[in-house]
């Protein structure tokens, strides 16, 4: 996710103009940079706008630099030149260079801007649910990540370094439940990730954690995110539209949402929140096992 006021995660000391020339002399040798406009900040990432003059002509790209192998970032322009092709709304990406023990990726800039607290929340949520069920119905590429890789050390992990949340651990004891398909997820689906543009929705970018998986896990993350975001109404708005236009069930729903929690548990100690955004998600982690755990139990 990217960095915030909005709510995750640290932020990293800013790019020098001169480094950001350097890079993308890389790709374009003479280019001048213009302008540099910071897009946000994730865990492993770091994502900036550039304009610039090359050959006489004036262009924008994103130059996105990661801490982490070049091979990730190749598997990941692989997939997003798939997805371009595929008409989805992503950015292609135009090469991956690497130098200093940093990895960077030259991608199309998007239109549009990330809405953290949208005025009319339901136009929004509705159209982030059809982009979801866009992405689920397209063609997987070979060799993804399996969104089950790990699931039971991160659950053991849970019950061993959080038995505040005993009750989740608890309810996850039986594994993750059976998948209705293997699909394409995001991984990572959630408002800080979607570009809106007179109130249109975009674009969609990091596609760091995608994998294959259950449709239900992209579905519940994304009830998450938006339920601690944008609010109740919004994660519902959402979860009618999705089911509305994909051909799944919403099946086990609850256990998924159980599951959808792991990830903010462990990890939210890594994104740099203020107190009061680890106070707002953890009354959500909260709101949203008591209701699962309830759910399952009817």
């Amino acid at each position: 996710m990217s960095s915030k006021q909005s709510g995750r995660p640290r932020r990293r000391a800013a790019l020098s103009k001169k480094a950001i020339q350097q890079w993308l002399g890389l790709w374009f040798p003479g280019a001048r940079v213009q302008r540099v406009s910071p897009l946000g900040d994730g865990v492993t990432a770091k994502a900036v706008g550039v304009d610039y003059r090359v050959a006489g002509r004036s262009q924008r790209s994103v130059l996105r630099l990661v801490d982490g192998p070049i091979e990730l970032c190749w598997r990941e322009s692989l997939l997003l030149n798939n997805l371009h092709a595929a008409e989805l709304p992503v950015s292609a990406c135009h090469g991956v260079k690497q130098q200093d023990g940093m990895t960077c990726m030259l991608l199309d800039w998007l239109p549009g801007k990330k809405i953290f607290r949208p005025i009319d929340i339901a136009p929004y949520a509705e159209q982030a649910a059809e982009l979801m069920a866009r992405i689920h119905a397209t063609p997987m590429p070979q060799r993804m990540r399996r969104f089950d890789t790990g699931f039971s050390k991160q659950v053991a992990g849970l019950r061993n370094n959080f038995p505040q949340f005993s009750r989740i651990s608890d309810g996850l004891a039986g594994g993750l439940p059976a998948a209705q398909d293997r699909v394409l997820l995001h991984g990572d689906f959630w408002p800080g990730n979607l570009l809106y543009r007179r109130k249109e929705l975009t674009g969609i970018v990091d596609w760091s954690d995608a994998a294959a998986g259950c449709p239900m896990a992209d579905v519940s993350n994304a009830r998450f995110e938006l339920r601690w975001l944008w609010g109740k109404d919004a994660m519902q708005a959402f979860t009618e539209h999705y089911f509305a236009k994909a051909p799944y069930r919403a099946a086990e729903l609850a256990t998924w949402d159980l599951v959808a929690l792991v990830k903010p548990i462990l990890g939210m100690h890594r994104w740099g929140l203020s107190d009061a955004h680890q106070r707002r998600i953890l009354q959500t982690v909260n709101a949203v096992a008591d209701e699962a755990l309830l759910a399952r139990n009817a």
